[in-house]
């Protein structure tokens, strides 16, 4: 309201809103409210609210929340956007404001390299940090008969002991040889993972391309595209639940089923895809996501290739804006350059000069025309330093977390969903764990540098050529979220860490949870509250978004309220744009969870798909139990806490309620006797009732 009347306009946009304090009530008085508006310029201004109590007189003004309005000609109260469909090669889908997902692969790793340690170390080590660290996936490659990625080979099983270490990641196979397996034998390990895991496979299926791969099988090498092609529509199928014919033991035809059945009712499949573009074009004709690499492909080179997979998702009926782009970067980020190099080049070299193929491949794209195959000795080494300077610097996350941002944002501006950081190439395990924490501050530096500089491209949710935000629609989610969750068992697990909601503010229908993402049908009060055409933000939204947010991690907090309360704490920035709603469906992803602090963004919807808000940066904060509340800083800006000292009584002993009779009840601990004596030496006749007084 604040901002229409200064603005004179009716679009607005709010962003940075935190909540400091809540308003103040005594007794049956509303709190006093002041708004304060400090405009920057005629576009933008602070807008704070603060409060007092109505009851106690002279109490100090509070700052309760703020915020920053900017004029908006593109959003506003009324404007109704819709997902726009892809009408032309150069239309870009929408992409998550965050940025990129940030996932770990597994590829290379050689007997070598650990054969001084357990060998699988590195792997499960990663896989719990990148766990309570906010990573997307985990990827584990299938590898045969071969020293380098000798680990791998069957990912499943290896995925199996990942889903009982891990809580949230996407568990990845990078990929599956499906012309090497029966697409039978395909669903039931999967499936088993997928029921291990609680629902959190995908597979990412290739031709194979190493004739030593098919040994066991040799007649499938020289059909292995068409194989390909075939498996993936029978494992969906099989996936699925569909029966399929065979010949039993006796030689009778029989319709069979593969059990047992997964928890996902789709398969989340991805194809991968080395560089060639009629490849990108078949994923999105299949309606696949991607897996694809820098290796042999620039990132303008690699940009235009995905605007080929979007329109071919498009142009055979599958939403382009739904296909995950996942590329394979290789990753070592530390904040020292030259122990970076010192550790990352020559592994790097020697995985080069390992792989001729590949070799060549890079060696092409940068343009050389020299034949890898005839170097040898010293040449072969100079010319793997040679491709290693300038392909670290252009197409790797190998380096400090400042100089890897730019290729970061290069990523995410040519449509990437996700990177897969490829750390087993060559440095050591214990190299490999310590540089977690710095490839996490490169991800969270990503995220920041797009929300801080508002890194503007055709991507970006809300920029300047008026991008509609895309919702993948309450269905879509509802698929993937299997866990059904009462409101009532939401509600008694909220009231579980001390939030007890009661009455209007219950305002949950249905709730399906899924991995790190829950989404909610909800019916606003709006006959309680005036009709929610009075209010460009409905005040029960913001309610039913901490909800939502709470259902993504309530299993790990349930009865956890001995460390604390957990209260919302504030958001990054709020889109709003439309307000005639009575019902909505809001759809929460968690972004980073810890056991002080969670954080998410949410998608407010109707049921229409029609986008109402959009929330980013919504963030819950665990406060201290009652006899630390003031020692901790979150507690301390969220609550006020009541300090009893003694005072000497002011009563004037010729004070004019001389005469008066007053009724006492006394307390054991002395402090009714005492009032006592004091308003007796004020005249003042008193009658004492003691707690042991039965008369």
């Amino acid at each position: 309201a604040v901002g229409r009347e200064v603005f004179e306009v009716e679009k607005l946009q709010i962003e940075q809103l935190k909540f400091h304090k809540p308003a103040l009530f005594s007794g049956n008085t509303p709190p006093k409210l002041q708004i304060v508006f400090q405009p920057d310029d005629a576009e933008t201004g602070l807008c704070q609210i603060y409060s007092r109590s109505g009851d106690v007189k002279n109490s100090e003004w509070s700052l309760c929340s703020e915020a920053r309005l900017f004029k908006s000609t593109s959003r506003g109260r009324n404007h109704q956007p819709r997902a726009s469909t892809l009408e032309s090669e150069n239309t870009v889908p929408t992409m998550d404001p965050h940025g990129l997902l940030f996932g770990a692969m597994f590829f290379a790793a050689s007997e070598e390299s650990t054969m001084h340690d357990n060998r699988y170390r590195m792997i499960l080590e990663t896989a719990r940090y990148a766990d309570q660290h906010g990573f997307s996936s985990i990827w584990v490659p299938e590898r045969h008969f071969t020293n380098m990625g000798s680990l791998y080979p069957n990912p499943a099983i290896l995925q199996s002991a990942l889903a009982r270490e891990t809580q949230h990641l996407r568990l990845m196979a990078g990929s599956v040889v499906l012309p090497l397996h029966h697409p039978v034998q395909t669903v039931e390990d999967w499936s088993m993972v997928d029921n291990l895991s609680g629902g959190r496979v995908g597979i990412s299926a290739a031709s194979g391309w190493l004739p030593n791969d098919f040994a066991l099988t040799p007649d499938n090498y020289d059909d292995r595209h068409s194989l390909l092609r075939d498996r993936i529509d029978q494992v969906r199928k099989l996936w699925r639940g569909e029966p399929f014919e065979a010949q039993s033991g006796n030689r009778k035809t029989v319709m069979l089923n593969v059990f047992p059945p997964p928890i996902q009712k789709e398969l989340p499949l991805w194809f991968t895809v080395a560089g060639n573009p009629v490849s990108f074009e078949y994923a999105g004709k299949i309606g696949a996501n991607l897996l694809t690499h820098l290796l042999n492909q620039d990132i303008d080179a690699l940009g235009e290739k995905i605007a080929l997979y979007r329109k071919a998702r498009a142009d055979h009926g599958h939403d382009p804006d739904a296909g995950i782009v996942s590329v394979m970067t290789h990753a070592f980020v530390d904040p020292d350059i030259e122990k970076v190099l010192r550790i990352a080049r020559e592994p790097y070299c020697d995985y080069l000069k390992s792989n001729v193929t590949l070799f060549s491949g890079l060696a092409y794209s940068r343009k050389s025309d020299v034949d890898v195959s005839k170097l040898k000795g010293q040449e072969l080494d100079e010319f793997a330093h040679y491709i290693f300077d300038r392909f670290y610097k252009q197409r790797s996350l190998i380096g400090t977390p400042d100089s890897c941002l730019k290729l970061a944002g290069q990523m995410f501006e040519a449509g990437v969903n996700e990177v897969a950081c490829l750390l087993d190439f060559g440095p050591s395990t214990d190299d490999v764990i310590h540089s977690l924490k710095w490839l996490n501050e490169l991800k969270e530096r990503h995220r920041e540098d797009l929300a801080s500089h508002k890194m503007d491209s055709p991507l970006a949710v809300g920029n300047s050529n008026g991008a509609v935000p895309k919702f993948e629609g309450p269905k879509l989610i509802a698929a993937r979220c299997q866990q059904k969750l009462s409101p009532e068992t939401l509600y008694e697990n909220m009231a579980n860490v001390g939030v007890r909601l009661e009455g209007m503010l219950r305002r949950a229908d249905a709730i399906l949870v899924g991995n790190r993402e829950a989404i909610a049908s909800v019916s606003l009060p709006t006959e309680s509250l005036g009709g929610s055409d009075d209010y460009c933000f409905h005040p029960a939204l913001l309610d039913i978004c901490f909800q939502t947010l709470f259902a993504t991690i309530q299993e790990r907090v349930a009865g956890s309220v001995s460390s604390g309360m957990m209260i919302p704490r504030g958001v990054e920035t709020v889109e709003i744009f439309r307000s005639d709603i009575d019902r909505v469906w809001c759809h929460a992803k968690l972004v980073s969870d810890s056991n002080d602090r969670v954080v998410g963004d949410l998608d407010l919807v109707d049921d229409e798909g029609t986008m109402v808000a959009r929330i980013k940066g919504y963030s819950i904060q665990r406060v201290g139990s009652h006899s630390s509340i003031a020692e901790t800083s979150a507690g301390g800006d969220c609550f006020y806490e009541l300090t009893w000292r003694p005072q000497i009584l002011p009563l004037d002993k010729k004070s004019d309620l001389a005469g008066q009779r007053w009724l006492i009840f006394c307390d054991q601990s002395g402090i009714g006797r005492n009032l006592t004596e004091a308003l007796i030496q004020s005249g003042i006749t008193c009658l004492n009732v003691d707690p042991c007084d039965k008369t």
